[in-house]
């Protein structure tokens, strides 16, 4: 059986460990989503500063300048961009085996 998830096992990218060790010593064991929450929040903090510099912190502003952000996170080893529709083009999913119990990352794609 395949198991698919939203981004890559944790220690795939750069910052994820740490994130993980942090998240674990406040609030128990780390669950899916949590990397890409974590991701989502700190790009819209950034396009919200970035707008707040320019002197356009209104709804309009932020969106500008989110659809300008060119960051690394800890979900995807890529850059986030957005196409034409909106969408993260440096999203991923993971595939997993269970093994031993254990998810084990197979490929990403």
């Amino acid at each position: 059986m395949i198991v698919l998830s939203a981004c890559p096992e944790i220690g795939t990218v750069a910052g994820s460990s740490d994130f993980a060790m942090r998240y674990e010593r406040q609030f128990g064991p780390i669950t899916n989503y949590a990397v890409n929450s974590f991701d989502a929040t700190m790009t819209v903090v950034e396009a919200i500063c970035a707008a707040a510099s320019r002197g356009a912190l209104v709804r309009a502003g932020v969106l500008e300048c989110l659809r300008g952000i060119n960051r690394i996170g800890i979900a995807y080893p890529m850059p986030v961009r957005w196409d034409s529709r909106g969408d993260n083009m440096a999203a991923v999913t993971a595939l997993h085996i269970v093994r031993g119990g254990h998810f084990h990352q197979v490929a990403s794609i």
